[in-house]
């Protein structure tokens, strides 16, 4: 059993006034809250796009569905993946300053999001490099890097894409899920202030987060799964009053 103190979690994790959870908005997690999404293939017919169970072993805690694009190479390198309907959502760079998903390539390349806005620009995110072997990848993009001019313009589509082709006849796979805008719970902001002589205790054991205090458990979608104690698995935010700490539930 290990126990996690607050004043050790925020040298290790940061903490965080529970406010600042205010600012998640989900795109897709899927647990049926999403957009609408279609694929985005620049009309290639080997292209298809499903939606698929999460499975339980080696999958992401917390998330039940994701989104599997797939694509037989033999035409070429190029960009292509899923394109998310956010018109009607006013949704702007400043509900938040990044954007976190999980992603999962069966060929290493990169991966990157183009934000399309209402007033007919748009704008690329840097890359972000998934490779296999790592699984699940939990991917952060900073939306504030990508320049002043962008801020406060209302997003109309956003499309996460993959730099992958070539011309081998091998099927290569994306898989997308658990997309939100706002704060990435796994890099909370440094607080301005903590109060370390009333920081409670949490830990967790066999499934469940104890807290000798009344507590909220968020998962890595920002969605509040406290009623879920006792069969959690994964890494999840603890608030308490307006304390907060990352817990991994093993």
């Amino acid at each position: 059993m290990k126990k996690l103190f607050f004043t050790t979690l925020l040298v290790c994790f940061g903490l965080l006034a529970k406010a600042e959870y205010n600012v998640t908005s989900v795109i897709y997690d899927g647990n049926g809250q999403q957009c609408n999404y279609w694929i985005n293939n620049g009309n290639e017919p080997s292209e298809t796009l499903r939606e698929m169970d999460m499975p339980y072993d080696g999958g992401v805690s917390g998330i039940s569905k994701y989104l599997e694009m797939t694509r037989v190479q033999n035409d070429g390198w190029g960009w292509h993946g899923i394109c998310f309907d956010l018109s009607g959502l006013y949704t702007k760079f400043t509900d938040g300053n990044q954007l976190a998903m999980w992603v999962k390539k069966d060929i290493a390349e990169n991966v990157q999001v183009e934000f399309k806005f209402t007033d007919g620009t748009n704008v690329n995110s840097g890359f972000a490099w998934v490779d296999p072997s790592e699984g699940w990848k939990y991917i952060v993009f900073n939306l504030w890097e990508l320049g002043d001019e962008y801020q406060e313009k209302e997003i109309q589509e956003m499309y996460v894409k993959t730099h992958t082709g070539g011309s081998d006849g091998q099927v290569a796979t994306v898989q997308v899920t658990g997309i939100v805008k706002g704060f990435d719970l796994n890099d909370l902001p440094e607080p301005t202030a903590v109060d370390e002589t009333s920081a409670p205790v949490v830990f967790a054991e066999n499934g469940r987060i104890y807290c000798d205090g009344d507590f909220t458990v968020i998962n890595i979608a920002g969605q509040d799964v406290t009623a879920q104690n006792g069969n959690l698995k994964g890494v999840y935010v603890v608030i308490c009053g307006d304390n907060a700490a990352k817990v991994v539930v093993d």
